[in-house]
């Protein structure tokens, strides 16, 4: 693989300012040069603005758009997509960092035939960028039908949505359906990644950190009712529970799919309530 391959970042943000300067600090401080990052302002009304400026006049690297109106956060991710230039494309949120040496080891993996997407490790961390859960890297098999089950049947506080994070070829990113096509808005990373996963292998790195800042939860007695009625009936999970069977591709894998459907419910709602009582 050339070293001079060009990987296009997207960092789609809505009011950054918080974070905005780490994760930029995160990115051009990568050991892999050769990339572009391309900023999608949704409209932010704080300093957001004003950062990527003073960023833009030391490092050439950084293209600056700027929407009129908040588009939402899914259409703004599909529109970094769209501004690519490089071979190999990965998100970026605007509240998170990464290991000086992400992008070059997300490169490696795909000198390894039939990888779609590259990742590490996910390390949980809190507002004020303390490590509070280190994620076990995932492991996805090679068998296609093994691999959609196991990530279908991950929980989904497991940190499997950060794989959305990796790196994937432009190419194939651009050949898949938009994030905003996708009915279950609030899964559609999960389902997208779901979708990636009928083409092709996920190459894992342990050895490089992915720091996903994580705000706290709300508490309280009230918030623990919305969030188990939220698990057992809200349209948006129920949408996404049923969204993986259309999203595999082969009938075999649909059928599956569906015949642990039920259990999948059942299975995350009991999680949800267990999980929300217990803390």
């Amino acid at each position: 693989m050339s070293r001079d391959e060009l990987v296009s970042i997207g960092l789609p943000v809505y009011n950054g300012e918080g974070h905005l300067r780490q994760a930029l600090d995160s990115l051009l401080a990568q050991s892999y040069p050769n990339i572009e990052i391309i900023v999608a302002d949704n409209a932010s009304d704080d300093s957001t603005q004003s950062i990527i400026d003073e960023y833009i006049s030391k490092d050439g690297r950084i293209r600056y758009y700027r929407h009129d109106k908040n588009m939402g956060a899914t259409a703004n991710f599909d529109f970094v997509l769209k501004k690519a230039n490089g071979e190999y494309f990965m998100w970026a949120a605007f509240d998170d960092v990464w290991d000086p040496h992400w992008v070059a080891s997300m490169l490696k993996g795909f000198e390894r035939k039939g990888v779609v997407l590259s990742f590490g490790r996910v390390a949980a961390v809190d507002l004020d960028g303390r490590v509070i859960r280190d994620c076990t890297a995932f492991h996805l098999p090679e068998n296609r039908l093994l691999r959609l089950v196991k990530y279908f049947w991950l929980e989904e506080y497991s940190g499997k949505a950060c794989l959305i994070y990796g790196l994937f070829k432009t190419r194939f990113l651009l050949q898949r359906k938009p994030f905003s096509k996708f009915r279950a808005q609030n899964f559609s990373d999960m389902l997208f990644v779901f979708s990636c996963l009928n083409h092709g292998l996920v190459y894992i790195d342990p050895s490089v950190l992915f720091y996903k800042r994580m705000p706290p939860e709300k508490s309280g007695k009230a918030s623990v009712i919305s969030r188990i009625w939220n698990s057992v009936f809200k349209m948006d999970r129920i949408n996404y529970y049923i969204g993986h069977v259309s999203e595999a591709n082969a009938t075999l894998d649909r059928a599956v799919l569906l015949l642990l459907l039920p259990l999948k419910y059942v299975k995350a709602v009991l999680s949800n309530i267990i999980r929300t009582m217990t803390r």
